[in-house]
C-alpha cells in the first residue's frame, strides 16, 4: 500500500507535465515569404500532433511571380546588379515568334504539401516550451501540372520533395516562427513542354531552378 501511494505521488508532476505539453494537439499556420523563383509564396496549413513533438501536416501553398512583374522587366543593359541576381538574364539573340507573349505570362503555382513534423524544444519556461526548432519533411504536389498559354503543356511534373526548418516562439496559444525551406520544385515545369510549330520556347523559359524560401509564420494552437 505504501509503495502504491509513493508511485501515485511520483506520477502527479508527470501527469501535470503531460497536460501542459499535450493540451495543444491542433495547429493552423499561415506562412508568407519570398523565394528564388522571384515569387511571393503563401501557405495555409493544418497540423495534428500525435505526440507533443511529432505530428502530421497538410498545407495548401500558392506562388505568384508578382515580384518578377514589378522588378524584372526591361533589357539586360537596363538592369541593376540586384535585378540580375534575382531575375537572371535574358537571351538577347532569341527571335522566337511568341517570346513577347511568354514574357507577359509570368508563372504561378498551386501546390498541396503533406509532411511529417518534428519539434525539438530548445528553451522551457514555467514548465512550457518557449523556443522550439521545427523540422518538416514532405512533398509538393502540383495541382496544376500543365498550363495553357497558346498551347496546353503535356506531361508536366507534379511531384517534388520539400524540406522546411524554422524556429518558433510559443506564447500561450499563438506561435510566431521564422525559417527556411528548400524544394526541387520549378515554377516553370508546368509549361516547359509546350511546343509551337514544333519549336520549343528556348530563351523564354529559363533553365530549371530549385526553390529556396525564407518566410515568417503565425500559428494558432487549440
Amino acid at each position: 500500500m505504501k509503495r502504491f501511494i509513493v508511485m501515485a505521488l511520483m506520477m502527479i508532476p508527470l501527469s501535470g507535465f503531460a497536460q501542459i505539453t499535450e493540451r495543444y494537439r491542433n495547429e493552423v499556420q499561415l506562412t508568407s515569404g519570398f523565394n528564388t523563383q522571384a515569387a511571393f509564396e503563401m501557405e495555409i496549413a493544418y497540423s495534428f500532433f500525435l505526440t507533443p513533438y511529432a505530428g502530421i501536416t497538410l498545407g495548401l501553398n500558392a506562388m505568384d511571380q508578382y515580384f518578377n512583374r514589378m522588378f524584372c522587366n526591361g533589357d539586360d543593359e537596363e538592369r541593376s546588379l540586384l535585378q540580375t541576381l534575382f531575375c537572371g538574364t535574358c537571351d538577347g539573340y532569341d527571335l522566337w515568334l511568341h517570346r513577347e507573349e511568354y514574357k507577359r505570362q509570368y508563372a504561378n503555382a498551386l501546390l498541396a504539401r503533406p509532411a511529417v513534423c518534428l519539434r525539438l524544444p530548445l528553451l522551457r519556461e514555467a514548465g512550457e516550451d518557449a523556443l522550439v526548432f521545427n523540422m518538416e519533411s514532405g512533398l509538393f504536389l502540383s495541382l496544376i501540372p500543365n498550363e495553357r498559354l497558346t498551347v496546353r503543356n503535356k506531361g508536366g511534373r507534379w511531384l517534388y520533395y520539400h524540406l522546411k526548418g524554422y524556429l518558433s516562439i510559443d506564447l500561450d496559444q499563438f506561435r510566431f516562427s521564422a525559417g527556411y525551406s528548400f524544394s526541387d520544385f520549378d515554377i516553370f515545369d508546368s509549361r516547359r513542354s509546350i511546343f509551337l510549330d514544333k519549336t520549343a520556347p528556348q530563351g523564354v523559359i529559363r533553365d530549371r531552378k530549385k526553390t529556396s524560401t525564407v518566410f515568417l509564420a503565425l500559428a494558432y494552437r487549440f
